[in-house]
């Protein structure tokens, strides 16, 4: 059924390709939903759970209201999203949030919050906290379906509160209009590197990286864990 809805909206590749791409997308997907993690008697599974949408169906049987606005603490900052899935025990007693890594490489360890760019487990916990408060035990886990690979996040209320302290000091920055290029902006395959001059990695950030530091000071701390 998806296969047949993403054929009749977008250009697929030919028919050989498509199939092996289908067949993967199957296997991973089995993978990711049958893992062993998660087949415990008095566990409900959701999937795609959606938070802070205003535009959420309320029909559906969602573990929360997805409608309700989720805020972080002390900021102007209203967050929205899907988490990729939520396995939750009947009495509350445990959450579990799953974020599904289906590109890339494993790595060899768990990279915790990588300098910025793996946030995704720490505002899915941040969330369920804040819209099931109830909830005893908080597990938060980033899941590589190509390899089983599982890694859960160590020290969850304490990174918590790091993202949430970055983001504060994001945030005041961006106030202050100091709307800086930040780590990555370098990469190759960065969306804004259109908006820096051609070639910016050779020349033009290097030179403007140390001006950017002094302004962003505390913020670069991130970067470099």
């Amino acid at each position: 059924m998806t296969a047949r809805q993403w054929e009749s909206e977008q250009p697929v590749p030919p028919t050989l390709i498509w199939a092996a791409i289908r067949d993967e997308a199957r296997g991973l997907a089995l993978r990711a939903l049958t893992h062993d993690h998660v087949n415990e008697e008095g566990v409900r599974s959701f999937v795609e759970v959606p938070f802070g949408d205003p535009l959420a169906d309320a029909g559906t049987a969602y573990p929360w209201d997805a409608t309700k606005p989720v805020g972080l603490p002390g900021m102007a900052l209203r967050i929205l999203g899907r988490i990729d899935r939520l396995d939750l025990r009947e009495d509350h007693s445990l959450a579990r949030v799953t974020d599904y890594k289906v590109t890339g490489a494993t790595p060899a360890t768990d990279t915790g919050l990588n300098g910025g760019k793996e946030l995704q487990r720490a505002v899915y916990g941040f969330v369920v906290k804040a819209l099931l408060p109830e909830v005893k035990n908080l597990e938060a886990a980033l899941l590589y379906p190509r390899d089983g690979t599982r890694f859960v996040l160590e020290n969850l209320p304490e990174v918590m509160d790091t993202m949430i302290r970055y983001l504060s000091l994001a945030t005041e920055l961006l106030k202050q209009g100091y709307a800086l290029p930040g780590v990555g902006m370098e990469d190759e395959y960065e969306g804004m590197r259109f908006a820096l001059p051609a070639n910016c990695d050779a020349f033009y950030l290097p030179r403007k990286f140390q001006a950017r530091n002094e302004y962003l000071k505390e913020l670069v701390s991130l970067w470099n864990d």
